[in-house]
Parts: structure tokens; sequence; C-alpha cells
């Protein structure tokens, strides 16, 4: 049994222990401790004081940028694109908002939006596969220059050029592919419905187009997924820019799965179609406006913020509508 001794040494430790404490925590220990504890918490306080005080002047300083580029917009965009119509394609979701701030730096430079389209997940989706060959062996017959043993991806990519940009034929692919301009002004308005009325599409057509304008979004979380639906849009880019000479794929960040990058792994893309990387940032919308028009020149480039990339185009002047 625990005797009465136990217990009186058992007080008499706790006691002591007590003792020291007060001690300790009265005296010099104390001091330290309450003094380090002082200066890390000014430090800390010190340190944040800075990181708002950076803040508050980065803010100032994208605010002042924003306001230059506004006020600069008119003279350096300058009429690049006067008289230029151009088409645009929204393919991956992009932000309606980022859409919106692009297409205004298009109309700020002069060009007219006589196409507002988007491409619809059938177009991409793996599971319409078989419906998209159905679809392309149906209509290839109403596509110039192409027919049934065409890929259907490639067939569809046509097909939505020349209802963008009526081509005529000299020489028949089909039936009815001929060269009376007339015909041809109403195979693109016969397309674009066959396209809508499959869902592939969806908007419109307007007027005449110079130019086309791809804006991308971020894409699909699966990486494989995202890199064969690049690789479509890619070639979709190219065939279109055959028909304009003027396409130009803009989207966010670069990343490996983006149509960019596919543009970029083939030398005969990479040679004609413009991307702009960065570009739905308030700044990129500048820049994917003269990336237009130097493309509309036949300069074709890549721009963004990056190893090998270009940040700003340079001014283009106002050339003849061809």
């Amino acid at each position: 049994m625990i005797d009465f001794r136990y217990h009186v040494v058992s007080l008499a430790a706790a006691l002591l222990a007590l003792a020291i404490g007060i001690v300790l925590g009265s005296g010099p220990l104390r001091t330290a401790l309450v003094s380090s504890l002082t200066d890390e918490t000014a430090q800390l306080r010190q340190e944040l004081a800075d990181a708002k005080a950076q803040t508050a002047a980065e803010q100032l300083q994208g605010a002042v940028g924003r306001d230059f580029v506004d006020q600069a917009a008119g003279v350096l965009l300058a009429d690049s694109l006067k008289d230029r119509n151009i088409a645009i394609i929204r393919v991956l979701s992009p932000d309606e908002a980022e859409v919106t701030g692009t297409r205004d730096r298009l109309v700020q430079a002069g060009a007219t939006v006589t196409g507002n389209l988007t491409i619809e997940p059938a177009w991409l989706d793996d599971g319409q596969a078989a419906f998209r060959a159905a679809f392309a062996a149906q209509i290839a017959d109403s596509v110039v220059g192409v027919d049934a043993a065409v890929a259907p991806d490639k067939v569809m990519a046509h097909a939505l050029a020349q209802a963008l940009i009526p081509t005529d034929s000299s020489v028949a692919a089909g039936p009815n592919d001929v060269a009376d301009p007339t015909t041809a002004t109403d195979r693109a308005t016969l397309l674009l419905n066959l396209l809508k009325g499959a869902d592939f599409v969806t908007g419109t057509v307007t007027g005449p187009v110079d130019g086309v304008l791809i804006i991308a979004g971020p894409g699909p979380a699966n990486e494989d997924v995202h890199a064969a639906q690049s690789e479509t849009m890619a070639e979709l880019a190219g065939i279109l820019d055959a028909y304009d000479k003027g396409t130009v794929v803009a989207s966010g960040s670069a990343t490996p799965l983006d149509i960019a990058t596919a543009i970029g792994s083939s030398s005969l893309l990479h040679a004609n179609v413009t991307t702009v990387t960065e570009s739905m940032n308030y700044f990129g919308r500048f820049t994917v406006a003269l990336a237009m028009a130097k493309e509309l020149t036949g300069t074709a480039a890549n721009y963004g913020y990056g190893q090998d990339l270009t940040l700003y185009p340079g001014t283009v002047a106002a050339t003849p509508t061809p």
C-alpha cells in the first residue's frame, strides 16, 4: 500500500516544481522568452506589411498597364484590320467573357465579325465517331475536292471551311461540284445548315470571311483525350488556312497538350497557322488582333510569353481587302 510518506514526498515534489516554475516564469527566462516572441511577432507583422505593399504596387502597375493599353490601342491597332471580315470559332468551351473581350479588340482594329460559330462536343466525342463517319459519307458529294474515301474529320473540316468561304471548282469531285459561283454560295449555305442540323456546329455566318480566329478553351482533363482533340482541331485550323490564308488559334496558358503544341509539331501547320498563347488575358487580346493582321499579310508566327515566343507582333498598316 502507498503510505503517508509517499504522499508527503509527492506533494513536496509538486510544490517544488511549482516553485521552480514561478521563479523561472518571473525571472530572466521569462524575459528572454517574451522578448523572443515579441521580436518574431514584429518581424511577421513587418513581412505582412511588406507583402501588402508589394501587392498594392503590383495591382497599381497592372491598372496603369491596362490604362496604357486602352489609351494606346487606337494608335497601335490603327485600322490594322480595316475592312477585314473575321469569323470567330469557339472550340473546347472557352470562357465567353474572354471571347467577348477578344472580339472587342478585333472590332477596335477595324474588323467586322461576320462569323460566330461554336464547335460542339459531337465533333470531337469518340462516342460519335460512327455518326461522324456516316455524316461525312452523306455530305461528301456536296464538298469540293473530297470524296467518301477522305477521312471523316477532314471531310467535315472542308465542309466548314467551304461554309465560311464559298468555293467553286472547275474539276468536279462530285455531282454537285461545279464552277458556277452562285452555286458555290448556295453550297456554302447548305453545308453550314447540314453541320448545324447534325449538331456539330452552332452559330451564324452573316457575310464574307477573310480570316478565321479559333478561340480554344482549356480542354478536357483526360490527357489522352485532350491531346487527340487538339490534333483534330489543329488539322481543322490547317484546312481553314488553306481557304482563307488567315487562320489564328488563340488559347490560354501553353500546355504540352494544347492546339498550339499540336500545330507546332507539324512543320506544315507551323509555317502557315499563327498561334497565340496567353491570349485570353487583358493584354493577350491586344496581341490576337495584331497577330491576325500579320497572318492576313502572309506572316505566320507564334506569340505568347515564354521561350521562342514573341509578346508583341508589331503594328500592321491597313491593307486593301483582297
